[in-house]
């Protein structure tokens, strides 16, 4: 069902048995602070920073959890992220990828559909549970390269691209076909180390991914 106004929403929310609501809903304890959407599913972070994903079974390194069947429907906890407090996820609406950022400044990822793109994404980092081999789940800590100890704060994931923000304003981006054998690779050009535009320092504090290209919001301090 498509609410036809915010309005309809509120009246369903107010009393979800005496007005005509969805299908399917789910009720997760604490209030949900982020969600987003990927191929054959979704997920979801809570104020507290668990994430949750649900979708299709039929590809459970997406969901991040081996459930089966109609358990997938329902929301479900990334065990593999267990203890870790997440402050941001992201996904794309035509991929099949999930990548999340802790508040200690680690990234994970995790998905894909075929054995190249698992492949892929094993080759980004430290494998957790599994780390796309075996039968777990496939989860990947992001680590940028040898020698790189960095704080990430944000990521962005695409069609077979994915991007990450460190905390110093720096880039990075893998892609699964490309220069770098899809391995990390800095983006030189957003690498603003002198004074840049008329002066002022500039700094990239946003990034976003789609299914060809990725975006960077640069902030420009002139004092």
């Amino acid at each position: 069902m498509i609410f036809p106004t915010p309005e309809a929403l509120l009246v369903w929310l107010k009393a979800p048995s005496e007005a005509p609501g969805p299908e399917k809903h789910h009720m997760l304890p604490g209030a949900c602070a982020q969600l987003s959407s990927y191929a054959t599913g979704f997920v979801l972070r809570s104020a507290t920073g668990e994430v949750y994903t649900w979708g299709d079974a039929r590809y459970p390194r997406s969901l991040g959890q081996g459930v089966q069947g109609a358990e997938a429907e329902t929301p479900g906890v990334v065990e593999g992220l267990g203890g870790l407090e997440i402050v941001k996820i992201a996904a794309c609406e035509g991929g099949w990828v999930v990548g999340a950022v802790t508040v200690f400044g680690d990234a994970f990822v995790w998905g894909g559909r075929a054995a190249e793109e698992m492949r892929w994404l094993a080759g980004l980092g430290e494998g957790v549970d599994g780390g796309g081999d075996g039968d777990g789940v496939g989860l990947v800590k992001v680590v940028l390269g040898e020698g790189i100890d960095i704080e990430i704060c944000d990521i962005a994931v695409g069609v077979e691209r994915i991007v990450v923000l460190d905390v110093e304003g720096g880039v990075w981006m893998a892609e699964m076909e490309g220069e770098g054998n899809g391995a990390w690779k800095m983006v030189e050009e957003l690498k603003f180390e002198d004074e840049g535009l008329q002066g002022g320092r500039r700094k990239v504090v946003d990034i976003a991914c789609g299914d060809g290209n990725a975006f960077a919001v640069v902030e420009v301090d002139d004092e």
